[in-house]
């Protein structure tokens, strides 16, 4: 809120909420619980809603876990309900790239008996794409390697939601986002195969940027 002229003046955020379909149990308690995706719209009113919200509640309405993203390059990101033993995890996705320089990062979580979410695996690797700068790195083997283990979670898993490239998507197969550079390693079937992929597209960043 703001005062102007002696009146206070402000704008409203508007909340759209959705169940996300599917039976998703993510405590692992034989009871699945609500997912809902929040879409809170922009106030002035600009076509691209303001951020997105998803919310995992149990039984109660109590909430255990949200996360908000947003259309804008610092909201990116992307979440998964990937099958695990007993029930489902959820796999929260951050490829994140500035002028060049990517850290891509994810976070396999679940909950606990008293509903409190922790990791159970996580999962990171680095790299440059521009090769002629002091202090480059890209190892074709350790993204191979990240995109190999991200693979493995991401099977047979469901989006809930994605804001990556600025793009909303959800309820799509998990392997299908691939909006993000190399992502179309995931269509791969074996880690060896996925480092050839980067070495070729490494290959050919050198070549565009005339780097011997």
């Amino acid at each position: 809120l703001t005062e102007g002229d002696g009146h206070l003046t402000g704008s409203t955020f508007e909340e759209m909420t959705e169940a996300l379909p599917g039976d998703w149990d993510f405590d692992h308690d034989g009871v699945p619980e609500t997912t809902e995706l929040v879409t809170v719209e922009d106030p002035e009113g600009n076509a691209r809603p303001a951020w997105y919200e998803l919310q995992v509640t149990d039984g109660d309405g109590t909430v255990l876990w949200d996360r908000e993203l947003a259309l804008a390059h610092v909201g990116w990101g992307s979440i998964f309900a990937c099958p695990a033993e007993e029930g489902e995890n959820l796999l929260v996705f951050g490829p994140t790239m500035y002028q060049g320089w990517a850290e891509y990062g994810y976070e396999l979580l679940t909950f606990d008996g008293a509903g409190e979410a922790y990791t159970v695996d996580s999962g990171a690797v680095g790299f440059d794409t521009n090769f002629g700068r002091d202090g480059h790195q890209l190892d074709p083997e350790a993204i191979a390697s990240f995109f190999w283990e991200l693979r493995g979670y991401l099977q047979d898993s469901t989006l809930l939601v994605s804001t990556e490239h600025g793009e909303f998507q959800t309820g799509i197969p998990g392997l299908e986002l691939q909006n993000y550079m190399f992502g179309d390693l995931l269509s791969l079937d074996s880690r060896s195969a996925m480092e050839a992929a980067v070495r070729r597209q490494e290959a050919e960043m050198k070549a565009e940027q005339g780097i011997a």
